[in-house]
């Protein structure tokens, strides 16, 4: 499981970047949110932590290798914690976007927890990582992916 969601989630890295300034970045930041309180927090912890242990994994190793950079970029993990709350996930997710200006968003665990994301990814046209939320309207169009991104998406090393 984490060779896949790291795989999708260097993909979700190659393609932020390619919107990018033609210097590489000294990071790539990845916004992120958690539940360590209330009903979801079983699930979500589990899945953060599992967030966490791959960029300090691919950190480990250099970063993640960005091809239209030609080299690996460290990635930075920021995250916030919801407490199980729709309406602070909501405020957290355009504080990641607006404020802390993140390449790439990864939702939180549940459906419930990934319904704010869906809809401010594809308000602000970001690459949006959902590793658990399977709601049908989830996947309906408008994609949250800009359409300028390709349909296939190159896995990076």
């Amino acid at each position: 499981m984490l060779r896949v969601t790291g795989a999708v989630l260097a993909a979700g890295v190659a393609l932020a970047t390619q919107a990018m300034a033609a210097d590489a970045p000294a990071e790539i930041k990845i916004g992120t949110l958690y539940a360590s309180s209330g009903r979801y927090a079983s699930i979500s912890m589990p899945v953060f932590n599992g967030l966490k242990l791959w960029a300090e994994q691919k950190n480990a190793d250099g970063g993640v290798y960005v091809k239209a950079f030609d080299k690996k970029i460290p990635v930075k993990l920021i995250a916030y914690d919801d407490q199980s709350n729709t309406a602070t996930a909501s405020t957290l997710y355009n504080q990641l976007v607006t404020q802390d200006k993140v390449a790439l968003l990864a939702s939180d665990s549940g459906s419930v927890l990934t319904a704010p994301a869906v809809t401010i990814a594809r308000d602000h046209k970001m690459f949006l990582f959902d590793q658990t939320g399977t709601g049908a309207s989830f996947f309906s169009r408008p994609a949250p992916a800009p359409a300028s991104f390709p349909r296939t998406i190159p896995i990076s090393r």
